[in-house]
């Protein structure tokens, strides 16, 4: 904030206080360029384009946001060093908001992310193809003094990145809190595919680690000495360990992770195919070969299609209103779907409830498939609309977010037996670049009980 403060006697007259809005490139060409420039409030604006450069937010208490969010603005780091650095006392106002972070340095720490002794918000963001020989391949999370700092990670996706130790996301004595994030496809030639811990307690809910590996131990996430993160509505699935803990690793006695109303299925390890640790307290989940614990299920979670990685839960799930309430940490799943749709909270990061969603890329003309998954049997109607109504009107099955009549609509049919209907489509070749088309789904027909309108699916073109 810009002020000015003059003093009178007794009397204070404070000038009008005002935060500068800047844009990259038209103020400045280069996004540290704004940030040099830039004082505590302002909010630093990037338009779409690709930014070779590393940049440090060099105490600044300010939000860096992109103008369209992550998929259209990058900041490539050219293998020169981490392509972010937090790394003086930066706090909550600090955001960076909305980018695709790649090509981190190719040694040291914290490859996409170098954050020490700070606690950013870090949202909306991808974070992938980082590559370094240290710990933290997307993102490292250090501080000098345990419990200094509780830095956020929420709605962003660490995918594709390698490191040492950490390869996703690596934290020594910093208690972070990552939540409604992907963590997919990241590997770590020792400890923590997905994510390694260490002297800290953070806080993992709605949270999809998926596909990532470690040549020692903890595909998935790997505790080591002092580490006791908090396990929430998370899904660990496809995790794989060279050695031990395919899906969590505990290798210290002193660490005591605990997990809670989340779902490990399918990950791979000689010894610990979901979890090694005597120390892991497991409840209201669902664990591949069984875990003892209260509320714990062995049961196959029914994934609308693990095999391509889509981790939806279909409506004859047994992971359906049987987790416990008392654990819920956020409102919303993944994807931002409402916790407690039904009357108990489900395990696992995805909450089962009608939902519109797709699957492909969103480039003018090429192949992809928009899916619902709702109650076998009922119908499905499709609508584009030809605007957003914000807020929603409300309505007896839900909320509406279409702006009525719409532009186009599709009788789709009844929804098959496997609670999945997928309808293949193309996205037409004349929607241009940054355009944003908006859908909603009627799922049952008008006036039944177990109708209700999907969330909003807005499909903006690439």
């Amino acid at each position: 904030m810009r002020c000015a403060l003059t003093i009178l006697g007794l009397t204070v007259l404070t000038a009008l206080c005002h935060s500068a809005t800047i844009y990259v490139p038209d103020d400045y060409p280069k996004i540290q360029d704004a940030i040099n420039a830039s004082a505590d409030g302002d909010t630093v604006i990037v338009r779409p384009g690709t930014y070779v450069e590393n940049i440090n937010f060099v105490g600044k208490l300010i939000t860096v946001k992109s103008e369209r969010g992550a998929k259209s603005t990058i900041i490539d780091g050219g293998h020169k060093d981490s392509v972010v650095i937090f790394e003086s006392g930066e706090d909550r106002s600090t955001v960076l908001d909305g980018f695709t972070l790649t090509k981190g340095r190719s040694r040291g720490d914290g490859g996409g992310i170098y954050c020490k002794n700070s606690e950013p918000l870090i949202i909306n963001n991808i974070i992938k193809g980082n590559t370094i020989s240290n710990d933290g391949g997307g993102i490292y999370f250090r501080a000098d003094y345990c419990g200094l700092v509780t830095p956020v990670v929420a709605n962003t996706v660490v995918t594709n990145n390698a490191a040492g130790t950490g390869g996703g996301i690596y934290c020594i004595c910093v208690s972070a809190i990552v939540e409604n994030c992907t963590i997919k496809e990241n590997s770590a030639t020792n400890y923590g595919g997905g994510f390694c811990f260490q002297i800290c307690s953070p806080t993992i809910s709605n949270t999809v680690i998926i596909g990532n590996t470690a040549e020692r131990g903890g595909g998935g996430i790997s505790n080591l000495s002092g580490s006791s993160p908090l396990i929430l509505n998370t899904t660990l699935v496809k995790n794989t360990a060279e050695r031990d803990g395919g899906g969590i690793y505990c290798g210290d006695t002193d660490s005591s992770p605990v997990v809670r109303n989340s779902v490990l299925w399918d990950n791979d390890a000689p010894t610990g195919r979901e979890i090694k640790g005597n120390n892991v307290v497991v409840s209201f989940s669902d664990v591949k070969g069984s875990w003892p614990g209260t509320g714990n299920l062995n049961i196959d979670p029914l994934f609308v299609d693990l095999a391509n990685d889509d981790i939806h839960l279909t409506a004859a799930s047994p992971c359906g209103d049987t987790g416990h309430n008392a654990f819920v940490a956020v409102p919303f799943d993944f994807e931002g779907d409402r916790r407690i749709a039904g009357d108990a909270v489900d395990m696992g990061a995805d909450e089962f409830y009608y939902h519109l969603y797709h699957t492909g890329d969103v480039i003018a003309g090429s192949p992809i498939d928009i899916k619902i998954v709702g109650v076998p049997g009922l119908p499905a109607l499709l609508a584009l609309g030809t605007g957003i109504q914000d807020p929603p009107q409300s309505t007896p099955h839900g909320d509406l977010w279409l702006t009525m009549p719409p532009a186009k609509s599709w009788q789709l049919g009844a929804i098959p037996g496997t609670g999945i209907l997928t309808m293949p489509g193309t996205v037409p070749a004349v929607w241009p670049s940054g355009s944003e088309h908006p859908f909603q789904a009627l799922v049952g027909t008008w006036g039944g009980w177990e109708t209700r309108l999907t969330n909003l699916l807005l499909l903006e073109v690439e």
